[in-house]
């Protein structure tokens, strides 16, 4: 971690709100500096105390010291801005009117964006070049996600991309859509608790109250629209009086805070009359000027340019020596806190893994966008306009729950806000498709039933099955083209929709995709999950996979961090025993004849604790194969897809024994009680070894099998166990270097939920190749070459209108 890095943290990110709230309550620098030691401290344990403490003092007395006298009389709290000119001077550069990131820079760009986000780096890049170079900007409409200077790469990316792994319900700047919904209308109160949205916070802050009371995010909210609205008196209306002390009152007497809601939203309501608006009239950000606000119409990033405006008029009048703006920059450091503080619980800035962590963001993107507002209406326009870089790009969009098909098709697509004219059915027909996407269940409520497992869920599937079909058959510009199934997959695994799937490809000849592999009790386990996908779903080519991170996990590292120790529930450890067990053998995997015989017996030892009879290894293995199947077989079309065509699954319905296992299984509730009970075991040693030449196993047949792989590198990067780019499962998947023996799978490059990640599909790939520009070998000479990278990125590029379902 370099040092640049732990004071944009400590700085922008961890420090606690209530810490920054006394230090310029008090106008206390040094209690300030003390605590940004302590709070560095806290959060980077690489480094000693000394180092920390001379870091702490150069921030203080180099980083922050400015040329103005005058100035280097405020506190620190004040003077910290100088950090931000620093920084962004460094990643940025001016394209034409848009702040752009310098392509040598992007991966450190994406790091600090992630810590401060965009509009603070790219707002004061711009002051900063202004001041320099003696000229204003008053276009503010640049994309959520900036471009770089790389030539070559843009005009790959320009020949058009395909996203075909993108969730409609975050494919579009969530935070700064929130931001600009909850500065504007305060009335609108999220409803925290009783929604329990906000019963974990995803914000990791070192030291949370130093002693103080803590403060709720609707506090801060309300606080920060105060600050907000006094700021745009000060940089818009310069002859009004400010009283920023107030804030004082509204962060720690409630009874005031409350009463004075409706003042606060009156003043904006105000502000707003003065702003610029849309075709109906209806503003868009009381801080978007007109002037602006002319410049912006066209773009569908007008919604944005209102807080871009505001953050530059501050970082410009206060590198221009406004004393009334130094005077109260204080407050305005506050409010990037605050403003980042609320931002961490929207896009995946925390650096926990997993899906859980990441299923909070998501169960809360859309929390604070009012439900009668300005976005909320044009939110399909938000996602469709912002996804697409260019005219040629394509988008898949997934939707799920109760989103129909017609509804979606029952939209009216605009340019942009002020467009009259929608965009045509042919455009729509030719750019946008979706993708169905089944909700995994989070629990089976037929575990102390005699009922199969997950027997309510799988009737509703089946009725989802049904109304698919009809829409699919129907001539919608906006086509049904697949179906996916997504969430927590740790239970509610594929043989829940085998014969879903198997009925949908039979009948309705969708496209179909499964998330699968992503997140796993261990890594066995989720290699098991992979292949029960492929098998019970019968997925066969052009058919694809969600994530399927398990296959590109390094094993040695992933059971070494765990000193080879798994935690879950007994029968999902019995069935990877059983399963790893045959894949040995089916594979000539070279295994100690030792290792398969601990194998054996652990699952023996455990088949016995969850109470089946009789127990071989080979009846587990028939047993496990028959899970996809279903319980009725009649001459409905339903009905005529209960059981698997597979070849090796109809043989193991032949083994008497493993059909009654599987009864047991899926209808005995004690069985499925004992099987839920938590373990925990230690792996033996040598595990590593098999795993990663069962990876290789499993990636060659997917590629002979023509199944292909959506991979989405930044989610992968937040949710899996990976640190870098250059790490990830896609160069495994689809290796630089090829031989004749190198098997190669037909991956393609997405976002996933590109709100919560804060990315964009041009932003992927642009990452992807910036990490092959920085690999290099022992002798730290570049690995690739220019060509074979920009050989790679089309390649990929190419992928995701193979992989596009027709």
């Amino acid at each position: 971690m370099d040092f640049e890095k732990i004071v944009a943290k400590t700085l922008f990110s961890d420090m606690p709100v209530e810490s920054a709230v006394q230090c310029v309550q008090a106008n206390d620098s040094e209690k300030f500096l003390a605590d940004f030691l302590a709070v560095a401290r806290h959060g980077n344990s690489a480094f000693t105390e000394s180092e920390l403490s001379l870091l702490q003092r150069d921030f203080n007395e180099v980083w922050c010291k400015v040329e103005n006298k005058e100035l280097n009389q405020y506190p620190i709290f004040v003077r910290c801005f100088k950090f931000l000119f620093r920084l962004s001077g460094q990643l940025l550069c001016l394209d034409g009117k848009n702040p752009t990131v310098h392509f040598d820079c992007l991966l450190r760009w994406r790091m600090f964006s992630q810590i401060l986000g965009e509009d603070v780096l790219a707002t004061s890049y711009l002051a900063a070049y202004g001041k320099m170079h003696y000229c204003q900007f008053n276009y503010f409409a640049w994309s959520d996600v900036l471009s770089h200077d790389e030539e070559n790469l843009n005009r790959i990316l320009c020949k058009g991309m395909s996203d075909v792994h993108a969730h409609y319900g975050a494919s579009c700047a969530i935070f700064n859509l929130s931001w600009a919904s909850m500065m504007n209308d305060i009335s609108a109160n999220a409803d925290f608790k009783t929604s329990n949205l906000f019963m974990y916070s995803q914000g990791i802050h070192a030291i949370p109250t130093f002693g103080s009371k803590t403060y709720s995010l609707r506090t801060l909210w309300i606080v920060a629209a105060f600050i907000r609205k006094e700021f745009y008196r000060l940089l818009y209306l310069s002859s009004e009086e400010v009283n920023f002390k107030q804030c004082w009152r509204y962060l720690n007497e409630d009874i005031i805070r409350n009463a004075c809601i409706n003042d606060i939203q009156a003043d904006i309501n105000s502000f707003a009359l003065k702003s610029f608006r849309d075709r109906k009239g209806e503003r868009i950000d009381y801080a978007l000027s007109n002037d602006a606000g002319m410049k912006a119409k066209e773009s569908i990033h007008v919604i944005e340019s209102g807080e871009r405006e505001l953050l530059y008029r501050f970082f410009s009048k206060y590198q221009n020596g406004d004393r009334a703006v130094w005077k109260y920059s204080g407050y305005f450091y506050l409010y990037l806190l605050i403003k980042n503080r609320i931002r961490q619980e929207l896009e995946h800035t925390n650096l926990k893994v997993g899906f859980l962590n990441f299923k909070h963001y998501q169960d809360r993107k859309t929390s604070f966008i009012p439900k009668n507002g300005l976005v909320y209406r044009n939110y399909h326009n938000f996602v469709v306009q912002s996804s697409c870089y260019t005219e040629k790009d394509k988008l898949e969009l997934r939707i799920g729950g109760k989103q129909s098909v017609a509804d979606f098709n029952n939209l009216t697509f605009m340019p942009n806000l002020f467009s009259i004219t929608p965009l045509s059915k042919e455009l729509l027909h030719d750019r946008l498709s979706i993708v169905y996407s089944f909700y995994k269940a989070s629990n089976d409520k037929a575990l102390r039933q005699n009922g199969i497992r997950y027997a309510a869920f799988r009737n509703q599937i089946m009725q989802k099955c049904f109304e698919l079909v009809d829409e699919h058959r129907k001539s919608y510009p906006i086509r049904l083209t697949g179906v996916d199934a997504a969430g927590n997959e740790l239970n509610c695994r594929p043989e829940v929709f085998a014969h879903a799937f198997r009925y949908l490809r039979k009948i309705g000849n969708f496209g179909r995709t499964y998330h699968v592999g992503e997140d796993f009790y261990d890594l066995i386990d989720g290699l098991r999950a992979i292949d029960e996908a492929v098998t019970f779903l019968e997925l066969v080519k052009n058919d694809r996979l969600g994530h399927a991170l398990a296959l590109g996990v390094n094993p040695y590292d992933y059971y070494n961090h765990r000193r080879y120790n798994v935690v879950m529930p007994q029968q999902n450890l019995l069935d990877n025993y059983v399963w790893l067990y045959h894949q040995i053998k089916a594979n000539d995997v070279k295994t100690p004849s030792s290792m398969l015989l601990e194998l054996e017996n652990r699952a023996s030892f455990l088949y016995y604790q969850i109470g089946y009879k009789k127990f071989s290894m080979l009846k587990c293995w028939h047993a496990w194969l028959l899970r996809g199947e279903d319980e009725e077989d009649n001459d409905s079309p339903w009905g005529k897809t209960a059981f698997s065509k597979c070849v090796i699954i109809k043989n193991a319905r032949l083994d008497t024994e493993a059909v009654e296992m599987n009864l047991q299984y899926n209808h005995n509730p004690l069985i499925k009680q004992k099987g839920a009970k938590v373990i925990e075991e230690k792996l033996p040693k040598g595990i590593d070894k098999i795993v990663e030449d069962l990876q290789g196993v499993m990636i060659r047949k997917i590629s002979e099998k023509g199944i292909a792989i959506e991979t989405n590198p930044s989610s992968n990067i937040c949710i899996g166990s990976f640190e870098k780019y250059e790490d990830l499962p896609l160069f495994n998947f689809s290796p630089m270097e090829l031989d004749v023996h190198t098997s190669v799978v037909n991956v393609s490059v997405n976002t996933d939920d590109r709100g919560v990640f804060a990315t964009s599909l041009y932003h992927e790939f642009s990452l992807i190749a910036a990490a092959l520009f920085k690999q290099k070998d022992k002798d730290g000479n570049r690995l690739w070459s220019n060509e074979a990278i920009y050989d790679y990125i089309d390649k990929l590029r190419s992928n995701g209108f193979y992989q596009r379902f027709n």
